[in-house]
């Protein structure tokens, strides 16, 4: 990196991000996978804890998965523009995995059909990766 890092530059710890993206991306997803396939306030917010649960194991497995520490050094990036790309590739990979995560066990538990699960679970956790990735990156 040119110029290096000086100690008034901004950074994102980018496991850390894939992580708080699984745990974010996981809740919302839980919250509205159980909202759709059962239509019912408790099986959504029972969706949202176990989604945040499951949203913050896949990051932390996914964030130090794709970003290693090394010898106590975490891979960081410099905040700005420049940082989007990874943080992008890290949440969205994690996104994925998370709402996976969260369609198997919903569509045994609720006896739903898989694809009425997974299709708005997929969807939320992308978008949501996404968003926290712009908000990590550029706000």
């Amino acid at each position: 990196m040119p110029g290096g890092l000086t100690s008034e530059d901004k950074i994102i710890v980018l496991a850390s991000c894939a992580t708080t993206a699984g745990l974010i991306s996981g809740a919302v997803s839980g919250g509205i996978g159980g909202w759709i396939t059962k239509h019912k306030l408790s099986v959504s917010l029972s969706g949202v804890l176990a989604g945040a649960f499951l949203g913050w194991l896949a990051g932390s497995i996914v964030g130090n998965i794709l970003f290693p520490s090394v010898d106590g050094n975490v891979m960081i990036a410099k905040w700005g523009l420049d940082s989007l790309l990874l943080t992008l590739k890290g949440n969205i990979i994690t996104s994925i995995v998370t709402a996976i995560l969260i369609s198997i066990p919903l569509t045994f538990i609720t006896k739903s059909d898989f694809k009425e699960a997974a299709g708005p679970c997929v969807g939320a956790s992308i978008v949501t990766g996404i968003i926290v990735a712009l908000l990590a990156s550029l706000v």
